[in-house]
């Protein structure tokens, strides 16, 4: 018997056990022999019986190992590229242990951080050209982002995209139905709440900046800080329509360039970029928008 056959073995094996055997995974002999004393027969599907993620993994560590058979970096680069697809393709019945998995930093393809930033980047987009289909972009790719820095372990920027989706929730709620039950217009801020906010957000950034200067080995902590601070002040203007929340865009896309760029993260710098672009195309299309509070 060759080395192929020796594949084709294990993944039809693999695949005919997953399919039998599924509806009693993490049962014991006893208590499988109790619930089906008639004999055993494919169950899942009238007849025919379902795979599971465990045979869709085999074919995927064939399908690197043909591809990489003599380099175990090249393997594992291989394997973390499906297995990333795999997942930004939402499968079905996936456990928390596979999903960490996929998530892992040693295994996490760049898809999903790629799909999270493209998403990111249609919501940006949309939201410039006033579309209230802004906010179900903005969700799924804070719903990315969250896995991902979930599976990173960097758990405070989970909570930041929760924050994210929950007030995208209440901004596409605003926007359908937010001026008794009409869709809510564009609108300037009035002069003292938009002051009242500018200094909350000075205070916060300065706080917080302080914190993660006396406290961590945070590289610049205080612009860090604003940049935190005016995305949550523009995130919550934008829930409101008010067209002041891309003059905080403008602010933090305009810290974030050189920022990112000293950390050596080029792409995301490019990305902020258009974002600065975005933001000031979106100054100069909702300016014609704007009606009276």
């Amino acid at each position: 018997m060759n080395r192929g056959d020796c594949f084709v073995g294990a993944l039809l094996g693999t695949a005919l056990g997953d399919a039998v055997g599924l509806p009693a995974e993490g049962l014991s002999a006893q208590r499988i022999k109790r619930r089906w004393p008639d004999g055993w027969k494919h169950r899942l599907l009238p007849g025919r019986g379902m795979v599971s993620d465990d045979t869709e993994h085999t074919v995927m560590v064939a399908q690197a190992l043909i591809a990489a058979p003599r380099d175990a970096t090249a393997f594992q680069r291989e394997l973390a590229r499906r297995l990333g697809w795999w997942f930004v393709r939402l499968p079905a019945g996936v456990g928390l242990a596979t999903a960490r998995s996929c998530l892992n930093k040693r295994t996490m393809n760049k898809g999903i951080e790629l799909a999270a930033n493209a998403l990111n980047a249609l919501s940006i987009l949309l939201a410039a050209f006033n579309s209230v289909h802004t906010w179900w972009a903005g969700i799924a790719g804070c719903l990315l982002f969250a896995w991902v820095f979930f599976g990173t372990q960097l758990y405070a920027d989970v909570t930041l995209q929760a924050f994210f989706i929950v007030t995208s929730v209440l901004g596409w709620r605003n926007w359908l139905r937010g001026n008794a039950g009409s869709p809510m217009p564009v609108r300037r801020t009035p002069r003292l709440l938009l002051g009242l906010l500018l200094l909350a957000g000075a205070l916060v950034a300065a706080g917080y900046g302080w914190l993660l200067h006396h406290f961590t080995d945070a590289y610049a902590p205080f612009l860090d800080s604003v940049v935190l601070a005016f995305s949550v002040l523009g995130q919550l203007l934008l829930m409101r329509r008010h067209y002041e929340s891309w003059w905080c865009w403008l602010l933090v896309n305009s810290i974030a360039v050189p920022l990112y760029l000293t950390r050596g993260l080029a792409v995301t710098a490019i990305l902020y970029a258009a974002f600065w672009i975005n933001a000031v195309v979106a100054l100069v299309r909702w300016r014609k928008l704007i009606q009276p509070a």
